[in-house]
């Protein structure tokens, strides 16, 4: 099954009628894969970057990307190294018609988490969530599920973001963790990771997590 064939109304319902414990199990088994599976990944990563350095035709991650140029330069360290780190791998496997681009949606995830570490912790923990007031320890799972909540996006609406931009962020988030679950033991296709891409360099989910920045 394809990333974008999944329903992804019958996830969110099937994870909202999950009992608290069962909640928690799951972000707590999510958080176990977190630590186990860049290992390989970042060694591999290692490999190839040193491999890439030693070519002059790799593009740069923000024109190949497609990032804005403002945000780009708002953007901070660790989550642009998480961003070049998926392009370079990505770029490395261009040639390759059936490469598994799992290591690319790793990197691409974790700058997510980067971003939702940053910012969308601190409003969640202002809005009287505990959970996030350690935002290292959260997993993209938490704020995938949270942020998709009623009583959190009441919380967290004002002007410039209503309930429904809570909302449809829980959804892309969500649609990124399957699939990070999924790189993890199946193989991931250029039009998997497409799927992400669009989502957060074409639909801007870079950006609207960024906006969650506070004054």
């Amino acid at each position: 099954m394809k990333f974008s064939d999944i329903d992804f109304g019958a996830l969110k319902h099937m994870v909202d009628s999950l009992t608290e414990e069962e909640k928690e199990s799951l972000s707590n088994m999510a958080r176990n894969m977190a630590k186990n599976m860049p290992e390989s990944m970042n060694q591999a990563a290692q490999n190839f970057q040193q491999e890439l350095e030693e070519e002059d035709n790799a593009l740069d991650y923000i024109d190949y990307l497609g990032i804005d140029e403002n945000l780009a330069n708002d953007l901070d360290g660790q989550t642009l190294s998480m961003l070049e780190s998926g392009s370079d791998m990505e770029q490395y496997y261009s040639d390759i018609e059936e490469a598994d681009l799992s290591a690319s949606v790793l990197f691409y995830t974790k700058a997510l988490l980067s971003l939702c570490r940053k910012y969308a912790a601190p409003r969640l923990a202002d809005a009287g969530l505990t959970k996030f007031e350690r935002p290292e320890t959260t997993t993209l799972y938490d704020y995938a599920w949270q942020l998709g909540q009623s009583e959190a996006m009441e919380r967290l609406s004002d002007e410039k973001h209503p309930a429904r931009f809570f909302a449809d962020l829980s959804v892309v988030l969500m649609q990124a963790y399957v699939l990070l679950q999924r790189a993890e033991y199946e193989f991931i296709s250029q039009r998997d990771l497409q799927v992400l891409k669009d989502a957060m360099f074409s639909h801007h989910l870079l950006a609207d997590l960024y906006s969650l920045k506070k004054d």
